[in-house]
């Protein structure tokens, strides 16, 4: 061992050791309380004759139990028992029940005892300064200087190492193992302190400077604890200085304190010895981006109170009760009992402010350690504030006052934003110490409120066309349909048959579904978007049609030509045909599954023709929808997907029947039939906001949905009508042999094979056609 170092840490031991000979005082055992500068309003000051004596008492941690306090401190008293090649020091108790108050801090201790025995041969050892967490306690204590490291009786010598010892019960602590990454053979580790998580050690030491090997001064280090184990110790760079800065301690919010005979504001030494520093959160210590030590004195001025004096004051250690703040420190300032005493006032409350900033990230896109995104201020939104149970209003962006130790919890409050859906998982703050302004973050999940995606759909069992025809059945269309229908213009499409369902009565629900379900629905939607997006942000409004089972019988298409889905419909195509011209002209385009004998080319219609109607309303009903279709912000997408139930027409086998009890007829009696259900000719309507030109769109797929309404039953109209269907052919062959078909699924408990008959009209005048119908047997009869 290098002898000038171990000469060093000899007069460093004595210094903190029981060298009261060197602060000038009185050997006495009980001396004068007086107040100075440096002591703390009446009634506190310097502990009593129970804790402090002639000796040296130094290193005070407080800790609480349930029924008060013990406060253990490291004393130099002559004790019994000690090597003689050992300096005296050792750790004592000394216990208050209850809490204590700024009026009785320094009384009501217990006369103080030392620990209670924990190894023959460690407790004749040197001891320093203790400190505990939970049921660890890490202490320092002497090092064998022939075995380093290693507990033996033989043991003697002054460079201190540091241990840990595990709590068994009560004040009794055993198993003394040294720390073994931590401590340094050649070089003194002393005066632990641990952060409240457990993992991070701060201690003093006198090992070398890695950055400067020319300093000899001791030196704040601190160690990690991973996996039990603690990584090789690194220099407190934001804290080191020339001279010598020690005993560091941790307070329950994280800030570290600490003894330097450096004056920081003035950078340079300080010419009172030690003083007593607050550097601020341990975290931003060790990172290097706190504030410089504040002069304890600077913090408790606004009080009058004075903790550094001319002589030294070492081992601060602050401790946070119900009744307040309380920093208990040693000093070896004239007037005390001798040597260094313990003393204790309490802290005022500094002025500390917390800042709430309300910022929102979009879409769960909420910053990280590692991942830094771009927040939108929200100056103004307002915040409650709970500090200890009582609380306040304040607004994001405006300070409020609060006390050291309180805990503070930030709640936004829901307020009415039509443009944003806002979620602030409640922030809770320990106000650290510290006379300055803190930034509290609130970061919320901030998304639009317009609907991503919304199914309107409808199962009532109303048929929402008229068999064979493309307008969706709202009573406008309704109307005009019968007009066409009277002149002729839609003779060509001989698949079209008004007479087999009450399609007068079906108007009132699909008017319903409309009106209260998909008119409303795109008028938010729009209305929204012009408000809270971008230009570029716009309304997709896909539409996919279907009809039933039944294959269309022969006809053309009798409408105004169509582009859709990349294939152009002209009027007058066959509605049987298995292809179409394709859009861009270039070519035919194969129909899905071979056309379906007509109903893909039809379910592709109405799907338009709803785009249509849609369109048309919105256009006359909306304001916002006009808005956006003029700044080219509403796009369809349009498709047909043919058979609704595909099962009922592929299979060799006869489908099963389907049973529903539809509401336009007379009687609650279901009807039974295998390929004409309104259930299939529906449509599904998706409303979605899309960002950009949205280019070909199909289908939105189920994961993208968020609701999917259908039509409550409440809205189903009474029934109105017995159930009837009407099938015209161009000859009576034809009917004759669908006649027979039929008849093979009739289900003889309701129906009659007379139920099915033929009839010849002439409409329009002169011309012939030959109508089956079918009906229930109350009509039959």
């Amino acid at each position: 061992m290098n002898p000038a170092r171990f000469l060093r840490s000899v007069c460093l031991v004595l210094l903190l050791c029981g060298a009261g000979w060197l602060a000038g005082c009185s050997s006495s055992d009980v001396a004068r309380v007086d107040e100075r500068r440096g002591c703390c309003p009446p009634g506190s000051g310097r502990l009593g004759a129970g804790v402090n004596t002639a000796a040296d008492e130094f290193a005070p941690f407080v800790e609480r139990t349930d029924r008060g306090f013990i406060l253990w401190f490291t004393s130099s008293r002559r004790l019994e028992g000690k090597k003689r090649t050992s300096l005296p020091n050792d750790i004592f108790t000394s216990r208050r029940s209850g809490m204590f108050t700024v009026h009785d801090l320094c009384e009501g201790w217990e006369a103080a005892r030392r620990i209670e025995p924990i190894d023959t041969a460690f407790d004749t050892w040197t001891k320093g300064a203790a400190i505990i967490r939970g049921n660890e306690m890490f202490l320092a204590a002497e090092q064998s200087i022939d075995h380093p490291g290693v507990m033996r009786p033989s043991a003697s010598g002054y460079n201190l190492f540091l241990w840990n010892m595990q709590r068994r019960e009560g004040d009794r602590f055993a198993n003394p193992v040294p720390l073994g990454n931590v401590n340094e053979p050649h070089w003194w580790t002393s005066q632990p302190a641990l952060s409240s998580s457990g993992d991070t050690l701060v201690f003093a030491s006198d090992r070398p400077n890695p950055d400067f090997p020319q300093d000899t001064s001791i030196n704040i280090w601190y160690a990690v604890r991973k996996g039990g184990v603690w990584t090789a110790p690194r220099l407190v760079k934001a804290v080191s200085t020339p001279v010598d800065d020690m005993s560091p301690s941790i307070d329950e919010n994280g800030n570290l304190t600490f003894a330097s005979q450096w004056d920081f504001a003035t950078d340079k030494r300080s010419p009172s010895g030690f003083d007593l520093y607050f550097a601020g959160p341990l975290s931003a210590v060790l990172e290097g981006r706190g504030a410089a030590p504040v002069n304890m004195n600077v913090l408790t001025a606004q009080e009058n109170v004075a903790v550094n004096t001319d002589a030294d004051e070492i081992f601060p250690h602050i401790v946070t009760t119900e009744a307040g703040r309380f920093v208990f420190w040693a000093s070896n300032a004239p007037g005390g009992f001798g040597g260094f005493d313990i003393h204790a006032c309490r802290l005022p409350s500094p002025r500390v402010w917390l800042l709430p900033v309300v910022t929102c990230y979009e879409k769960g896109d909420l910053p990280t350690k590692d991942i830094h995104v771009q927040g939108r201020p929200m100056p103004g939104e307002r915040l409650q504030v709970s500090i200890d149970g009582r609380t306040t209003t304040v607004a994001s962006g405006e300070k409020i006052r609060v006390e050291v130790g309180q805990t503070v919890v930030f709640t936004r409050l829901r307020g009415a934003d039509e443009c944003v859906n806002i979620h602030c998982e409640p922030v809770t703050v320990r106000v650290p110490f510290g006379d300055t302004l803190q930034l509290v973050p609130i970061d919320c999940d901030c998304n639009p409120t317009v609907e991503e995606s919304v199914l309107l759909s409808d199962a009532s069992g109303i048929p929402y066309f008229i068999t064979g025809y493309w307008w969706p059945n709202t009573t406008r269309n309704f109307q005009d349909f019968n007009a066409r229908y009277a002149t002729g213009e839609l003779k060509p499409a001989k698949f079209i048959d008004r007479n087999d369902y009450d399609y007068l009565c079906a108007t009132k629900v699909v008017d319903e579904f409309f009106e209260r379900n998909v008119y409303p629905k795109i008028e938010r939607v729009a209305e929204r978007l012009g408000k809270c997006t971008a230009k570029n942000t716009g309304l997709l409004i896909t539409i996919v049609g279907y009809t039933d089972a039944c294959p269309l019988r022969p006809g053309s298409y009798a409408g105004e030509e169509v582009l859709m889905a990349g294939v152009r419909i002209p009027s007058g195509v066959s509605m049987q045909s298995r292809q179409l011209p394709a859009s861009n002209g270039s070519g035919s385009v194969d129909l899905r599954e071979g056309g379906q004998q007509g109903n893909v080319i039809l379910s592709m219609l109405r799907a338009y023709y709803t785009m249509k109607t849609i369109d048309r309303e919105m256009s006359e009903k909306s304001e916002s929808y006009r808005r956006m279709k003029s700044e080219n912000r509403v796009f369809y997408s349009l498709d047909g997907m043919g058979i609704y139930d595909s099962t009922a027409w592929r299979g060799p086998l006869r489908p099963e029947a389907v049973r529903v009890r539809h509401s336009c007829r007379k009687t609650p009696r279901p009807v039974t039939y295998w390929c004409n259900d309104p259930l299939g000719r529906r449509i599904e309507i998706f409303i979605k906001t899309v960002t950009g030109d949205p280019g070909v769109v199909g289908r939105p797929l189920e994961t993208d949905l968020v609701q999917k309404e259908e039509m409550p039953s409440d809205m189903v109209p009474k029934p109105c009508g017995c159930h009837r269907a009407e099938y015209a052919f161009r000859d009576s062959a034809e009917a004759v042999f669908v006649r027979a078909v039929l008849a093979e699924f009739i289900d003889p408990v309701r129906f009659s094979r007379d139920s099915l008959y033929l009839r010849e009209e002439s409409d329009p005048p002169g011309a012939k056609r030959f109508v089956l119908t079918t009906g229930c047997l109350e009509s039959a009869a």
